[in-house]
């Protein structure tokens, strides 16, 4: 079966589009087709960086069983070329990583069941994440949460009414530093699903996430640069600040991804992997409750907010994990 060049493709597609008519095909069509070698479509980035404005998920029957459309909306807090999700070539420099994501894409009849797989690869060359300062909002309707958006550090975020911030990621964001040699890939499938699920984890290890940039070499999480879990008190303050470092025990194999699943189902969002994890050392760093030293007459019997210290624990691992999320 010969592979052709997909530019050669889309040319030849144009040059003939007089001669040729196309037709949508329905499942006893697709399952016609077999030996298929299908696409492969290598992604390159600018500055290896996945910008975006806004990332919506919209619940048509409100996300609070109320009637109306209700969103959760994840955006960055600057929108510019070099903030979004960067890729890096190593965990501890800035330099960035240069190998495409590649998706290849196939389809096949399978007896009758039509597949669609798309195996997802990203970067060869990455060892790190970073997915730069974002909060999660909760928003009723559909519409952009933004009146004006700030970009590259000019214009100050204003937000329409009905928007209401539930998480912050702070200073460094969140960076994922991940075991050398060893890809991120998912095998994604639609239509039907002959691997058992919709998607599939099939490589890829973490050695490490945290919100201190630092990972690798530094137990806990930075405290100038916490998640803040917010809260619309009185005060308009942050409910909870904390910082975390999650650490694969076993450095040589980290924590490997192979094996982890998902599905959209009845059920909302399933996520699972079956059999044993890895093990993971957690740390939760530079605990605060409210604003320290702040007091509020009306909960917690008068107490004074502050910090609540430092928790963790080494070694932990979960068998047989299947976690469904809903809507809210």
């Amino acid at each position: 079966m010969h592979k052709y060049n997909l530019a050669l493709a889309v040319g030849l597609l144009f040059s003939t589009a007089n001669a040729w008519a196309l037709e949508a095909m329905d499942d006893g069509a697709l399952a016609a087709q077999t030996g298929q070698d299908g696409i492969t479509v290598a992604l390159q980035y600018p500055d290896s960086t996945i910008s975006f404005s806004e990332a919506i998920i919209t619940d048509t029957n409100g996300m609070t069983g109320a009637t109306g459309k209700a969103s959760l909306v994840i955006a960055p807090q600057t929108y510019s070329s070099t903030q979004g999700v960067r890729f890096f070539k190593d965990n501890t420099s800035t330099t960035l990583a240069t190998a495409p994501i590649n998706i290849k894409m196939d389809a096949d009849g399978n007896a009758g069941n039509p597949v669609l797989n798309a195996a997802i690869s990203l970067p060869s060359d990455m060892e790190r994440i970073r997915i730069n300062p974002f909060s999660v909002y909760l928003a009723t309707g559909s519409d952009s949460i933004f009146n004006n958006r700030k970009i590259d550090g000019g214009t100050s975020n204003t937000f329409r009414a009905g928007v209401t911030e539930l998480l912050r990621i702070n200073g460094e964001g969140i960076d994922t530093v991940f075991k050398s040699g060893d890809p991120v890939t998912i095998n994604i499938q639609l239509g039907n699903t002959p691997q058992g699920h919709m998607f599939n984890f099939t490589g890829g290890s973490i050695l490490c996430m945290g919100n201190n940039a630092s990972c690798m070499s530094a137990p806990g999480a930075d405290g100038a640069n916490p998640i803040e879990i917010m809260s619309k008190n009185s005060s308009g303050t942050s409910s909870l600040k904390l910082g975390f470092t999650l650490r694969a025990t076993n450095q040589t194999t980290g924590f490997r991804l192979n094996g982890f699943y998902g599905d959209v189902n009845s059920d909302g969002l399933t996520f699972g992997k079956a059999g044993t994890t890895d093990k993971v050392d957690l740390v939760l760093n530079n605990v605060i409750a409210g604003v320290a030293g702040a007091q509020d007459p009306n909960t917690f019997n008068n107490l004074k907010n502050g910090s609540m210290g430092n928790f963790g624990v080494v070694g932990a691992t979960v068998s047989n994990l299947k976690m469904n999320v809903r809507g809210m």
